[in-house]
């Protein structure tokens, strides 16, 4: 059961897929975000918050996260799943041209999902960050006309962007499966 104040530690920030996987699978929990997997996951044995959300695979990129070794190297257990379809999207600070565009920054794993775009725009330098949101959040903040992320929409919406292209990931078909981890003592059931 979900109890006012619960928090639910994510890699990635506000307008990420992992921030949007959450808001689905637990409406109304405060998120807490972290640049790494591990950071989200000490952040339940620590008590700061109750659970851990954590991307799994993906269906274009493969595994995303080694979720058996987190859990155990953290004593989590998995306690539910959400699988979240994936719309890949360029976003700028602001309407430009593609063509004058010279860099685009994503997390590795995005980059990956559109391949095919990347390689149709050999202009456009692909440049790895740390999150999706993250890089459109710091686009958004540099303001240059040369710059573009890739993330999913939600971002663009968070940070202020103007998506450019939208559903560029190389499949249509393109999922990511989330596992939700809590710790091993927890007797509340999480399934409602």
């Amino acid at each position: 059961m979900i109890s006012a104040g619960d928090v639910v530690a994510i890699q990635g920030w506000a307008g990420s897929f992992s921030d949007t996987a959450a808001r689905h699978l637990l409406p109304g929990t405060a998120r807490m975000s972290f640049e790494t997997f591990d950071g989200a996951v000490a952040a339940v044995t620590g008590g700061a918050a109750r659970w851990a959300l954590i991307p799994a695979a993906n269906t274009i990129a493969g595994r995303v996260a080694d979720v058996e070794a987190l859990a155990a190297r953290h004593r989590l257990r998995p306690v539910r799943e959400i699988v979240l379809p994936v719309r890949q999207c360029l976003i700028a600070a602001r309407a430009v041209p593609l063509e004058d565009l010279r860099e685009v920054r994503s997390h590795p794993v995005a980059l990956l999902q559109c391949g095919r775009f990347l390689a149709a725009h050999p202009w456009i330098r692909p440049v790895e960050a740390v999150d999706t949101a993250i890089a459109v959040r710091d686009v958004c903040a540099e303001g240059r006309d040369d710059l573009a992320a890739i993330a999913g929409g939600p971002a663009a919406e968070v940070w202020g962007g103007a998506v450019l292209a939208a559903d560029i990931a190389d499949r249509h078909d393109n999922l990511t499966r989330f596992v939700l981890l809590e710790g091993r003592g927890r007797n509340e059931e999480t399934n409602r």
